[in-house]
């Protein structure tokens, strides 16, 4: 098993045989930082915990478990894109749900996959061309 990947440095890491989806998946660490971050950021402000996350990322279809989540929203592992895309459709769910029950603000969102500045603006592009499904 090669040494875990870092989020960090914009380089293109591949993981050989990775034991949760039994098979080569190569992922953008610069993308994945992006991700993380602002799943992070957009819980953080919403006043979500851990566990609300992660019960709805697995009511979503998510495959892992608690303690893998709480690594990568801290930056420590790296997930897939679609992974990545789940935890970010749970976050942003459970904004809705906030909102819908009358909490105010506008609170920021976790970004999905393919989610890249709109150059010059510093802001997110938070509708990318690629879908997931």
């Amino acid at each position: 098993m090669p040494p875990p990947a870092r989020l960090d440095g914009g380089r293109t890491t591949v993981i050989e045989n990775t034991p949760a989806v039994g098979a080569r998946v190569i992922l953008h660490p610069r993308e994945s930082a992006l991700q993380f971050q602002t799943a992070s950021t957009a819980m953080t402000a919403s006043s979500l915990t851990l566990g609300e996350v992660y019960l709805h990322y697995l009511n979503s279809g998510g495959f892992f478990d608690e303690l893998e989540l709480d690594a990568y929203l801290h930056g420590l592992i790296p997930l897939t894109r679609e992974e990545r895309d789940c935890i970010a459709g749970a976050v942003n769910e459970l904004i809705d749900d906030l909102l819908a029950v009358g909490a105010t603000g506008r609170p920021p969102r976790a970004t999905y996959s393919g989610a890249r500045l709109i150059r010059g603006t510093g802001r997110l592009d938070l509708h990318p061309r690629r879908l997931v499904g």
